[in-house]
């Protein structure tokens, strides 16, 4: 913005086109046309004769014309105002401050990857859902730091927090009261009454607790997102090993969530204990829920800006544009606008079949491109919750699997991933894959991920939870199997046994029959049969059991011998 007097240029960028308009007087239509070409083949000293000398001051008008209409569409463009324009502001008395742990404790890997980075997504997602009211950023260890003062603008504070880390801290440690009254000079020096403390902690100290009360008398609630795990886990050190006490014994930072829940129950807020999705969140939304008013009993909030005169100032333009339209240059306007409006072209991959990759559409030119990339328009969708349309503009393979992933689809969205090359596509990948109970396919990818980067994580995190729930659920199977077995060797010893009785009880009978009196040699034979009829019968008894065994269920390799055996020795 320039000041010349009372003048004010609000975009004076524009009149740098004002260096074209020596070259539009020199090389314009009205120098080609100001005596109709002919000065080019009618010698000079038969012009004066031959040429009308008003017809040729006439034309010579047209030299002017498209500078003028060049340099008074720049002036316009740069924005021309002389006077202001009150703007009345309502003020929100709504105030927060996160205060965030970079103790050593946050290190610790209980939760997956490690508390640290959990924390710090948790408080880039709480930043973009804040819409109203004004937000400042604490973090403590040894000590306590103001990283960022009160905004309107949480967004801003994301990029901030992407980078938050122990090793900034100068003097380590867990001071939560510390962050705790930075937080509050904070909210004392921006004139709020009262105000919203976040703690997002692993623990607390005694000197915070005796801190509340002062808290709560200057107005002011303290709410509490815990991270960790009560189990707990050591906390590791840049050159290896772990942190260890003074007596040498490893140092295990476990979560109290009994003593965190009564503070900000004590402190007036909310407590929530961090999640894998957006309930604790919620949980915390509601610390503020109905209280976000305004401030109308205060000074007046009054705001200016300048009245931009420029677009009046086009209005002086159309009649000179009229005058070109005449001659035929602006005929081409109308066409060139409508070349945008095309409809979007798809382009089909015809070289693999459909779905066996990346279904990301190739679409034409659109007019939001002028004004923004396409991962823009896809970060906008996404961010507008509508992932249809995001994954609709994606043009990226990382993109449109992140779309597909929000719609609620994983398998569509590891197809996606699967057209990438890098580490980030293959982790991406595997992970939707397990979403979608691939789990095979999903620890290849994962492997594949580490192949290119050995380094990553992330990776190597999901791939070790993958083989290791696998790995519990064959152990579970085959105990399963173990029992099911041990029930069929006791079920067909018990048939061996009872078919060893049945055949004693067959002979026994043929014995008796044979010393009873007997005629004739017909009776004998009588007899006879009905012995081995009796012990066929005896048989054909032992046998049923055994059949039943085997139709009741299947028996792994090496049953049979066994009962085999077992029958032959009693």
């Amino acid at each position: 913005m320039i000041e010349i007097g009372p003048l004010v240029l609000l975009r004076p960028a524009w009149l740098l086109g004002w260096l074209l308009l020596p070259w539009l007087l020199k090389h314009g239509p009205g120098e080609a046309t100001g005596r109709g070409g002919w000065n080019t083949v009618i010698p000079a000293r038969l012009q004066p004769l031959l040429l009308s000398g008003a017809a040729s001051a006439g034309r010579g008008g047209w030299r002017w014309l498209l500078p003028s209409l060049f340099a008074l569409a720049l002036l316009a463009a740069a924005g021309p105002a002389w006077d202001r324009q009150p703007l009345p502001l309502a003020r929100s008395s709504q105030a927060q401050v996160v205060v965030f742990d970079l103790s050593p404790s946050m290190a610790a890997a209980d939760v997956r990857p490690d508390r640290l980075t959990r924390a710090r997504f948790k408080l880039i997602d709480w930043l973009g859902e804040q819409r109203d009211g004004q937000v400042g950023l604490v973090v403590f260890g040894g000590q306590a730091f103001a990283v960022a003062p009160l905004t309107a603008d949480a967004r801003t504070l994301r990029h901030l927090a992407e980078v938050l880390d122990p090793d900034l801290m100068p003097v380590p440690g867990a001071r939560a009261d510390l962050g705790l009254e930075k937080a509050r000079t904070l909210l004392q020096g921006a004139g709020v009454v009262g105000g919203e403390i976040l703690l997002i902690t692993d623990g607390i100290n005694r000197r915070a607790e005796r801190l509340l009360p002062a808290l709560r008398a200057d107005g002011i609630r303290v709410s509490v997102l815990a991270v960790g795990t009560a189990a707990g886990a050591p906390v590791p050190r840049e050159g290896g090993g772990f942190l260890t006490d003074r007596n040498g014994a490893i140092v295990l930072p476990r979560l109290d969530e009994a003593r965190l829940s009564r503070f900000a129950s004590d402190g007036g807020g909310r407590y929530a204990a961090i999640s894998v999705d957006g309930s604790d969140l919620q949980q915390l939304a509601g610390m503020v829920e109905g209280e976000a008013d305004y401030d109308s009993e205060g000074p007046e909030q009054d705001s200016e800006y300048w009245r931009d005169r420029g677009p009046w100032l086009l209005l002086a333009c159309l009649p000179l544009a009229a005058l070109l339209f005449r001659r035929g240059w602006l005929l081409a306007l109308p066409l060139a606008l409508l070349l945008p409006t095309a409809a979007p072209v798809q382009a089909q991959d015809t070289a693999r079949p459909a779905g066996t990759a990346t279904d990301v559409p190739a679409l034409g030119w659109q007019w939001a491109d002028l004004w923004q990339r396409r991962d823009q328009q896809v970060a906008n969708a996404l961010a507008q919750q509508d992932p249809a349309k995001a994954e609709s503009l994606a043009t990226d393979p990382n993109w449109a699997g992140a779309a597909a992933a929000a719609a609620g689809d994983p398998a569509r969205a590891a197809r996606h991933f699967a057209a990438g090359s890098d580490a980030t596509a293959r982790y991406n990948e595997g992970t939707a894959l397990a979403q979608a109970g691939q789990y095979e396919a999903a620890m290849a990818a994962l492997r594949a991920a580490l192949e290119v980067d050995p380094e990553h994580a992330d990776a190597n995190a999901n791939l070790q939870a993958i083989e290791d729930w696998l790995r519990q659920q064959q152990q579970q199977d085959q105990n399963q199997q173990g029992q099911g077995s041990d029930e069929n060797s006791d079920s067909q010893q018990e048939s061996g046994e009872q078919d060893s009785q049945q055949q004693d009880s067959g002979e026994q009978d043929g014995q008796d029959s044979q010393d009873g009196q007997q005629q004739d040699g017909q009776q004998e034979g009588d007899g006879e049969q009905n012995a081995d009829g009796q012990s066929s019968e005896g048989s054909q008894d032992g046998q049923d059991p055994q059949e039943s065994s085997d139709d009741d269920g299947a028996q792994p390799p090496g049953e049979d011998e066994e009962a085999a055996d077992a029958q032959d020795g009693e």
